[in-house]
Parts: structure tokens; sequence; C-alpha cells
């Protein structure tokens, strides 16, 4: 059985202890079955802002724990059009 796991709540290179609890949940799924997982994370204009300078640094494919996550990104503009964000 294979199983797609989509979330933005799903931890990364960045940010190891995002969402440590839903993490664990993917993990746990991984043992019964071929798990893959897509995390989008927000792509935003190179702007002198630490944690969004974090964000950029995630990789578009990466392995965790043995399994594949996927970060596709979608545009997100700080402070304004959230209603449109992703």
């Amino acid at each position: 059985m294979k199983i797609l796991v989509v979330s933005n709540l799903l931890t990364n290179r960045a940010e190891p202890e995002r969402a440590t609890f839903n993490w664990a949940q993917v993990r746990a799924l991984a043992k019964l079955a071929d798990v893959v997982a897509v995390a989008p994370v927000p792509w935003v204009p190179p702007l002198p802002v630490a944690s969004w300078r974090e964000r950029r640094s995630v990789p578009e494919h990466e392995r965790i724990d043995g399994i594949d996550v996927y970060h596709p990104r979608y545009l997100v503009v700080p402070k304004t059009a959230r209603p449109v964000h992703g």
C-alpha cells in the first residue's frame, strides 16, 4: 500500500522541531506502508528577515527518517494577500 501525506505542518531541515506530533504520525504510517510526504513551504521574495531566510533554505526534496518529503513552494507576500496564500 502507498500513502501520500499532504500537510504544511511537517518538519523540514530549517524547522526540525516543527509539528513533531504530525511527524510522529507519518513515521508510524511508514511502518505499515510506503509513505511519501508533500509539505509545501512558503516562497517569499528575498528580504532581510532571518525567519524567511531559513525557510528559503529548505530543499525541494529531502529524506527524513527514511521518508521522502517534497517541499513545493507557494507564493507568500508577508502582511498582504493572506486570502490567496496556497
